[in-house]
């Protein structure tokens, strides 16, 4: 699946200190060409696409505002994905989001990236609908930086230990982009209490100038929502395990695949 996301780019101004930059005025820039008006002085190329290898393996959820697309949509392509019937109908990645991020310098110097962090805009309850749920492979993807938005509005990236400890990424380290050269980011973005809109800021320094770019998905936030509390109003499964079919089927009342 080419799940590439639309993005805008444009310089943050910060306006001051602190870890909260307010809002900006500064107009939207072209995706494709990288630029901004005015034109940044750090030129740099950022796209974000669904991480389809951190999916892979299973064990993942997507929620729904509402009832989800029909399952027998995805009938009509066998060679379809349970991700794809999820994302293209809507679905928000329950507890974590993935993604990769890749950055080409398209400048004529040397680039450093010395912080990325994700700022959330808009924070609500739990998305609770109906939600589409798949069984794990039992394998971990490895994810290079983690975002944890129930810390507050500004999540820097990090690295987050399976018994919770957090270690910032870019206290001790850069990363350095010669002109023409490009890097692929996993970002892991955490959330166990809302359905938070997000987008990311990147700083970036070439000689004695810095430039933090926002990228959005064309203008628009990303999206993650936590688990539901108290359940949802309609859960499906992907039966590809459980049934043993390639299909996508609802749960019954005791909680098993209708298989």
């Amino acid at each position: 699946m080419a799940s590439i996301l639309r993005l805008v780019l444009r310089p943050w101004d910060r306006g001051g200190s602190g870890d909260d930059p307010g809002p900006t005025d500064q107009p939207a820039a072209s995706v494709t060409t990288a630029t901004t008006t005015p034109a940044p002085a750090v030129a740099l190329s950022i796209r974000v696409d669904v991480d389809e290898d951190a999916y892979e393996d299973g064990g993942w959820s997507m929620a729904f505002a509402d009832e989800p697309p029909d399952p027998a949509l995805r009938r009509d392509d066998p060679d379809s994905e349970s991700l794809d019937w999820a994302l293209v109908g809507g679905g928000v990645s329950v507890g974590s989001s993935h993604l990769r991020m890749t950055v080409v310098n398209r400048s004529g110097e040397t680039i450093q990236i010395r912080d990325i962090a994700a700022t959330v805009t808009d924070r609500g309850p739990p998305l609770d609908a109906s939600v589409l749920r798949t069984p794990p492979a039992g394998l971990e993807p490895i994810l290079d930086y983690d975002f944890d938005l129930d810390g507050g509005n500004t999540a820097r990236a990090a690295r987050i230990a399976e018994d919770g400890t957090s270690a910032p990424a870019f206290s001790d380290e850069v990363i350095s982009l010669v002109p023409h050269e490009s890097v692929e980011l996993r970002l892991n973005v955490l959330t166990a209490t809302c359905t938070c809109r997000f987008v990311f800021q990147l700083e970036a320094v070439t000689g004695a100038t810095t430039t933090t770019f926002e990228v959005s998905d064309g203008g628009e936030p990303f999206v993650v929502t936590a688990a539901a509390a108290d359940g949802y109003g309609a859960e499906l499964i992907d039966a590809e395990i459980a049934c043993n079919r390639h299909d996508i089927v609802p749960v019954g009342p005791d909680a098993a695949p209708d298989c």
